[in-house]
């Protein structure tokens, strides 16, 4: 399983393919060799191992200290990442929902042309333009985003989780789409980030960002742990928990659900609200997608934890996953969770192979309520004027006659009550938008308690 470095002095097709071949047959996995040579074939029959072209003696050192898997040749201290595209669809979707989620290069991708399914008629020839195609869009970056997730499915069958190396664990094959989005946003990285910008929090133009799987899958250094096919019912608050060794990096989750299909009668944007939250060992909670109080727009959320938060010694981290009240009682969400930090990733007495679960005790409510209710059942229950996971967001009441201006981004809830001391048969009131960017959604309810959007109480237009 070697890699076998060829002296190519002549630079000459024939004699490159030949010394491959004759290495392949010694048992090399694949050959590097050099040319500046722009096209280069091997006659038939030729070697069937991969063949790698370098222009100079300096990238072999650079491409055997590689170790990663990328769809990027340079790592993000190198070279900055290239954002999305003028040509890209950007966030969020029509319906509110947060996208996209990653962005992958997709413009003047340079592939192997194809002839059609007829080759009826058609000379095939090595020249260039008949070879090669150049594109830019969806047709381009989606086949680099599947084959990434193949990739990830190879390591998970093949046993290299979690010692790197094949067959070094059972194989994982029954791998759900969950875990594999879970995996790709985990360690994403966003173009262009402002300073002070939040990690957690998802872009319209690229979403999370760039994934790069050597960071994904434990090639530098940091852990990996997964839990997939879990589920969860109405209103359950679930418990993990993860022991890093040190703050040398960043600390990755990301909770993915496969949200049920609603009723085609009901206008919900989702089925479920799964929400997550991050506790570290000083107490310090963050929120998913960095939401005040839940993300209510998204089926993926994400805490990141930066090297600076971590306490140097490191420490135990708990993972909170809450559900809301669904529409059908009896109805339970798959879900999955990723987690990246400065563990080892051998070490599952630590931590062990796939996080365990377990439900959060009757008083654990993320951030004792604000002050703003109390925790009944491992849930916040709201006091008259607030609502929310943790009851962090205000309600403001209106009285008849009175106007309310309030400036909204993506994502931004606002909560008004209309007090009532008497039975009416209707309430009319206006909805008027300065500006024409974006849905705006609202949703009545006449229930006292409705709780957040995303419960069955309210009813949206």
């Amino acid at each position: 399983d070697s890699v076998v470095v060829l002296n190519t002095e002549t630079g000459h097709d024939e004699e490159i393919c030949q010394m491959t071949h004759k290495m392949q047959l010694l048992g090399a996995a694949a050959t590097i060799f050099l040319t500046a040579k722009t096209e280069f074939y091997c006659d038939e029959p030729g070697p069937t191992i991969p063949m790698i072209k370098l222009v100079s003696k300096e990238n072999i050192t650079s491409l055997l200290n590689m170790k990663k898997v990328s769809l990027l040749p340079y790592s993000v201290q190198e070279r900055k990442i290239p954002g999305a595209d003028l040509l890209s669809s950007k966030g969020p979707a029509d319906s509110g929902l947060r996208k996209p989620e990653i962005v992958i290069p997709g413009a003047n991708i340079f592939s192997a042309r194809s002839h059609g399914p007829d080759l009826e008629d058609v000379e095939i020839t090595t020249d260039y333009d008949d070879s090669v195609h150049v594109l830019s869009g969806s047709s381009m970056a989606t086949p680099s985003a599947s084959a990434m997730s193949l990739i990830i499915l190879q390591y998970l069958n093949e046993g290299f989780y979690p010692g790197l190396k094949k067959d070094s664990e059972n194989s994982i094959m029954n791998v759900s789409s969950c875990l594999l989005r879970a995996l790709l946003i985990n360690t994403a990285i966003k173009p262009d980030s402002a300073e002070g910008e939040s990690q957690s929090l998802p872009r319209n133009d690229v979403g999370f960002g760039t994934p790069f799987l050597h960071k994904i899958l434990g090639f530098n250094d940091t852990g990996l742990r997964f839990v997939d096919y879990e589920t969860i019912g109405q209103e359950m608050h679930r418990v993990y928990r993860i022991k890093v060794d040190s703050n040398k990096a960043d600390l990755s989750v990301t909770l993915v659900y496969l949200d049920p299909p609603l009723d085609v009668d009901n206008e919900a944007l989702l089925f479920a609200d799964i929400d997550l939250y991050v506790k570290s060992p000083t107490g310090q909670i963050y929120n998913g997608n960095n939401a005040t109080d839940g993300d209510t727009l998204s089926v993926i959320e994400r805490v990141v934890f930066e090297k600076g938060e971590i306490p140097e010694v490191g420490g135990e981290f708990e993972i909170h996953v809450v559900s809301n009240k669904f529409p059908i009682d009896s109805q339970k969400v798959i879900y999955s969770i990723v987690v990246n930090g400065p563990f080892e990733m051998g070490n599952i007495e630590k931590n062990p192979l796939f996080l365990k679960g377990e439900d959060a005790s009757e008083n654990d409510c993320p951030n004792g309520c604000n002050g703003n209710g109390k925790c009944q059942k491992s849930h916040c229950v709201c006091n008259d004027a607030f609502v929310g996971l943790s009851c962090a967001a205000q309600i403001t009441d209106l009285k008849e006659g009175e106007s309310h201006s309030e400036k909204l981004n993506h994502g931004d809830m606002k909560y008004l009550r209309i007090p009532l001391t008497e039975k009416v048969e209707k309430i009319d009131f206006d909805i008027l938008k300065r500006e024409r960017k974006g849905l705006t959604y609202f949703c009545t309810s006449f229930e006292d308690s409705p709780g957040k959007l995303s419960q069955p109480e309210w009813t949206c237009y």
